[in-house]
């Protein structure tokens, strides 16, 4: 098992990597099609819209048209302004019926948007990974505007918490230690998937992770009451250092419609799934599917 040094060092070996092939391999946007209900990816902060290139790959091949914000850049404005321009771009497109996958701060713009942005109910449910719903208690030691919004405390998250109306409809998937988040990513009143896996970035590869948002984004979650998910770590093998897959155990109520696709980041075969008790871009550049 790695050590918590480890783990940093592997997760920001990864973002590393994920930073320069958005910048040298996959600048294009993905070219939205499918039949299936469309899904709005949100990235972090820091982050562009390629970090979350293998949930988007998945999404697409199960038959989502899956979209980006191209304008969110790397994702440092305001949550209320970020939440606000990707609203716009639900809007523009005529968006309904959408899912949001988001990373990290994009949990915290997706459930914005469905408090106070999204007065039209395009959006039917928010998938979060590693996100802060509770902010995280490193980002006071932290001088840089962008990453002090996580602080606990701070004016948009307390007011984030202090509604809790559409927790209901949020899936909330989470490792077991995250080095950016030490108090968690537990939303109450939301459907929150813990699984054994650790970093924060790495999870978006993490086959576990991939298979738990394809099933979570398959789910009738808004008008099917889904008990909060707890995942038996016993019925699953550990976490290795590569992210291969492992047997998983999520909620049979989110199981997957068929057959488990391999990630696109790592290339490892999917997991199986048990039952447990517990159009283009709005603003231009080329457009290639995100799948491929």
């Amino acid at each position: 098992m790695l050590g918590r040094a480890g783990v940093w060092l592997l997760d920001y070996a990864y973002a590393a990597r994920v930073t320069l092939g958005a910048n040298f391999r996959h600048r294009a946007a993905p070219r939205p099609r499918g039949h299936l209900a469309p899904v709005l990816l949100i990235p972090g902060v820091y982050e562009r819209w390629q970090f979350l290139r293998a949930a988007g790959g998945r999404l697409a091949r199960a038959g989502h048209p899956v979209h980006v914000v191209e304008l969110l850049g790397r994702n440092i404005d305001e949550i209320p302004d970020a939440a606000a321009l990707a609203q716009r771009y639900l809007d523009e497109h005529d968006l309904r019926n959408v899912t949001i996958v988001a990373h990290s701060k994009g949990g915290l713009i997706g459930k914005h948007m469905m408090l106070f942005d999204d007065v039209d109910s395009r959006i039917d449910k928010l998938v979060a990974i590693a996100s802060p719903f509770q902010g995280s208690t490193l980002a006071k030691y932290v001088p840089v505007r962008p990453l002090r919004a996580f602080i606990p405390t701070a004016t948009t998250l307390t007011l984030l918490a202090a509604n809790a109306e559409v927790n209901s409809r949020i899936v909330s998937i989470f490792g077991e230690y995250d080095p950016h988040i030490p108090i968690g990513s537990r939303l109450e009143g939301a459907t929150n998937i813990p699984l054994p896996a650790n970093g924060h970035f790495r999870l978006l590869a993490d086959v576990r992770v991939l298979d738990a948002v394809v099933a979570a984004v398959a789910s009738a979650l808004p008008s099917t009451t889904i008990a909060q998910s707890t995942i038996a770590q016993s019925t699953i093998a550990p976490s290795t250092d590569s992210g291969s897959s492992m047997t998983s155990a999520l909620p049979a109520t989110i199981a997957p419609p068929g057959p488990s696709v391999p990630s696109t980041d790592s290339g490892a075969p999917a997991s199986s799934v048990q039952s447990t008790d517990g159009g283009h871009s709005a603003h231009g550049g080329s457009s290639t599917n995100v799948a491929e």
